[in-house]
C-alpha cells in the first residue's frame, strides 16, 4: 500500500538568549521564531506571562524580582506546544557591598554539584554582617559590579565537571575590577592547572604563571591545614580542616605554585595546603600541595584564589568569609591609576598616542590630562624626549613605557610633581 509521512515542520523557537538589567531587573528576552508558528506565549517558572504575536522576536519581563527563573518561549502552530527555555538570574543592586557570581553549573544546566557553594557564601557573608547579593551569571553580563559602593566581588566556578571556565574577557574583567578598588576572591577547581585561559587577572592572582596547567592535581583534598601568608591574612590557627568534595573522589583539585612576582600585586603567600596527616592509598604520607593564596596589590583590592570550594570548608564559615572579605576589601591604595603611554586616553598605546603628545607640546593640541600617562620615560616631566622614547619603543625596540606600563592600569610608583587629573583609558 501506499506510505504516508507526516512532517513536523512546528519547531520551538531557536537561538532563545535572557539577560536581566541589574538597575531595574528587566529580563530581556531574545529569540528565531519559527515561521510556521501561529502564536507564541510566554511563561516564567511555567506560568504565563503573555500570548505574543507569532513573528515576535523578543519580549521584556518588567521588573522582576531578586531570584532565578526558568523563561520559556512556547511555539504553537496549531497542534500543541513546543517550547524552549533559557535560564535567568535577576540581582536588582540595592548598595550591597560583597556580590557573589556563583556561575558553578552554568555550562551543565545549573547543576551547581553536591556543593552549593554561591548559597553557602551567601548566608556565610550575612552572618558576618555583610550585605550581600547573589547572581547566577557573569560579572561581564553584570556592569553593577563596578558601582562604587561595591567592595568585594566573590567569583564561585565550581568543580569539573560542573565548572565555569572563564573567558579571557572575563579574567581582564576582573583585573579591571580589582585595579579599580574591588577585593576579588575567586575559586576554581580546574582554571589553574587544565587549559588555563590566560588574561590579565593572572597578574593579580598570585600564582606562578609558569606553572599554569602544570598543577592539575587528583582527589587526594580532603582536609586542610591553614597558613600564615604574609600579607595580613594568617589562618595558621586552623589545622586538620575537613574538606567535603564537591565531586565526591573526582575532585582533580589545582596545586598551586606561589608567584615570586606578580606585576599587578606588591606580595603572595600561600594561605591553605593539604592537611601534612594525609596519606595515600599505599599509606604513604602525601607532601603538603598549597591549595589557595592570598595577594596584596599594587593598586586597588587584594585577591584571595583557591582551587577548592569555600562551601566544602568544614571549619567556620563565617569566620572564613569575614576574614576573607576584611583582608581583600583592604587593598592597595586607590590613588590615580593609567596606563603610560596611553596619552590620548583610548586605553591603547600606538602611533596616535606620540601624534597626540607632538600635538600637545608643539601645535596647540589638547593638552595632557594625565600628565603621567604623557611621561612615557618616567623622567618627571613632559617634553619631547617622551615622543622619542614612545616611537622607539612602537618602532625600534626600545624599552616599553615605564611602570605601570602600557597594559595595565595602575599608579606611578614613582615620586614627581607631575598629576594625572583625569582619565578615562582604564
Amino acid at each position: 500500500g501506499a506510505l504516508e509521512y507526516t512532517i513536523n515542520d512546528c519547531v520551538p523557537a531557536t537561538n532563545i538568549t535572557g539577560a536581566s538589567e541589574c538597575t531595574t531587573g528587566d529580563v530581556t528576552l531574545n529569540w528565531t521564531p519559527n515561521p510556521n508558528a501561529a502564536s507564541q506565549e510566554i511563561l516564567r517558572d511555567g506560568v504565563s506571562l503573555a500570548v505574543i504575536d507569532a513573528t515576535e522576536t523578543s519580549y521584556i519581563d518588567l521588573g522582576a524580582a531578586d531570584g532565578n527563573y526558568l523563561y520559556e518561549v512556547v511555539t504553537d502552530c496549531g497542534g500543541g506546544p513546543n517550547p524552549v527555555g533559557v535560564a535567568v538570574s535577576v540581582l536588582t543592586y540595592a548598595g550591597q557591598t560583597d556580590l557573589i557570581f556563583a556561575v558553578e553549573g552554568l555550562l551543565n544546566a545549573g547543576d551547581p554539584g553536591l556543593v552549593d557553594s554561591g548559597a553557602l557564601l551567601e548566608t556565610a557573608l550575612s552572618g558576618a554582617g555583610r550585605t550581600v547579593g547573589l547572581i547566577r551569571s557573569s560579572w561581564l553580563d553584570y556592569p553593577c559590579a563596578s558601582d562604587a559602593g561595591v567592595s568585594n566581588v566573590w567569583i564561585l566556578t565550581g568543580t569539573v565537571p560542573n565548572d565555569y571556565r572563564i573567558s579571557v574577557a572575563e579574567g581582564d574583567e576582573l583585573a579591571t575590577l580589582g585595579e579599580a578598588g574591588k577585593g576579588v576572591y575567586f575559586e576554581g577547581g580546574d582554571h589553574f592547572g587544565f587549559i588555563h585561559a590566560a588574561s590579565l587577572f593572572d597578574a593579580r592572582d598570585g600564582v606562578d604563571d609558569g606553572t599554569y596547567d602544570t598543577g592539575d592535581g587528583d582527589d587526594t583534598f580532603t582536609a586542610m591545614d591553614g597558613a600564615d601568608s604574609g600579607q595580613g591574612l594568617d589562618m595558621s590557627a586552623n589545622t586538620d580542616v575537613p574538606y567535603t568534595q564537591d565531586q565526591a573522589d573526582n575532585d582533580w583539585t589545582d596545586q598551586l605554585t606561589v608567584a615570586n612576582a606578580d606585576a599587578g600585586l606588591s606580595g603572595a603567600g600561600s594561605l591553605w595546603l593539604s592537611d601534612d596527616a594525609l596519606v595515600d592509598a599505599t599509606g604513604a604520607p602525601i607532601p603538603p600541595y598549597i591549595t589557595a593564596i592570598a595577594g596584596t596589590a599594587n593598586v586597588g583590592g587584594n585577591t584571595v584564589v583557591q582551587s577548592w570550594e569555600i562551601g566544602g570548608y568544614g571549619g567556620d564559615q563565617t569566620a572564613l568569609a569575614l576574614a576573607y572579605a576584611e583582608f581583600i576589601e583592604g587593598g592597595g591604595s586607590t590613588g590615580p591609576t593609567f596606563k603610560r603611554g596611553d596619552t590620548n586616553q583610548d586605553g591603547g598605546f600606538n602611533i596616535a598616542d606620540e601624534v597626540f603628545l607632538l600635538a600637545a607640546l608643539f601645535s596647540g593640541g589638547a593638552p595632557c590630562d594625565c600628565a603621567d600617562s604623557c611621561d612615557q620615560n618616567d623622567d618627571g616631566g613632559v617634553n619631547i624626549a617622551d615622543a622619542i622614547f614612545g616611537l622607539a619603543a612602537l618602532f625600534s625596540g626600545g624599552p616599553a613605557p615605564s611602570d605601570p606600563g602600557p597594559s595595565v592600569c595602575g599608579e606611578d610608583p614613582t615620586a614627581d610633581s607631575l598629576t594625572c587629573d583625569t582619565y578615562n583609558g582604564c
